[in-house]
């Protein structure tokens, strides 16, 4: 058997093995790239077609480049100082890089690196590359979500603050009712067009729909807006619309109230 496969490697030839070998790289679809750490700058020496398919870069635009051309102007990027720390120690490293096609359009770059020996010196650098931007997008997709999903958070906790304030100011004005003051104090101090604009508020209308129905500008709006909420002492168009009508209903119980004690 070791004879039969002695012959076999011997009727190939070094050209023809050499052939071979490349036309199986050439068919895989990995990206493979191999580098040469003895030549100025580490130039590419080999390339296959998943590379070319990859890229847009032709064999003869790559091969005498560094690798990092596919960087273009984006080399702040935290895996080329890993990149470059590893090869400057003659170590495998696998790092995820920002690349650019021919075309311009960024994709993100999986990159094994391995350094290839003979004996005890260091011959070539071998990559093995991926396309891994539709992964990297679900990433980033997760990573937004759950931003989304933190901000909901802050969001509700923001509300259940603001229900206590409420909270606190409806105890306040049911206080009114057996102290004789009066408790629609604050609304008294909006002006007839104010309250004009707080009960569109209350039907949900926007700042547009408000200034056409009052025949106003819509800056003039924004301002009254502000204004309520000066008066009020609130931050929003549903606490304006909430407390105008907890001040409203307080007003009646307290009619009710000093019906009652006649």
């Amino acid at each position: 058997m070791h004879d039969r496969n002695m012959a076999v490697i011997k009727s190939l030839g070094e050209r023809e093995e050499l052939q071979m070998l490349r036309e199986a790289i050439d068919a895989i679809d990995n990206v493979i790239v191999v580098t040469d750490p003895a030549l100025p700058d580490n130039p590419i020496i080999f390339i296959n077609r998943g590379f070319e398919f990859l890229t847009g870069y032709t064999r003869e635009e790559t091969l005498g480049r560094n690798c990092r051309f596919l960087q273009g102007d984006d080399r702040e990027q935290p895996g080329v100082e890993r990149l470059r720390e590893a090869i400057s120690q003659g170590e495998a490293v696998c790092v995820e890089l920002r690349n650019y096609r021919k075309d311009g359009t960024m994709f993100w770059n999986e990159l094994y690196l391995s350094p290839v020996y003979r004996g005890s010196q260091l011959r070539y650098f071998f990559g093995v590359q991926n396309d891994v931007t539709h992964r990297k997008k679900s990433e980033s997709e997760n990573q937004r979500l759950t931003e989304t999903s933190e901000q909901f958070k802050r969001a509700i906790e923001a509300v259940m603050r603001d229900t206590s304030w409420f909270s606190h100011r409806v105890l306040e004005q049911l206080a009114t009712i057996r102290s004789g003051e009066t408790g629609d104090s604050e609304l008294l101090e909006l002006s007839p067009r104010e309250r004009q604009v707080l009960e569109q508020l209350a039907t949900g209308a926007n700042n547009r729909v408000i200034a056409e129905e009052l025949g106003l500008a819509v800056q003039t709006v924004r301002n009254y807006i502000s204004n309520i909420y000066d008066k009020l002492g609130v931050h929003s168009r549903a606490e304006a619309v909430v407390w105008a009508s907890i001040t409203a209903a307080v007003s009646r119980s307290k009619l009710s109230y000093d019906f009652l004690q006649r």
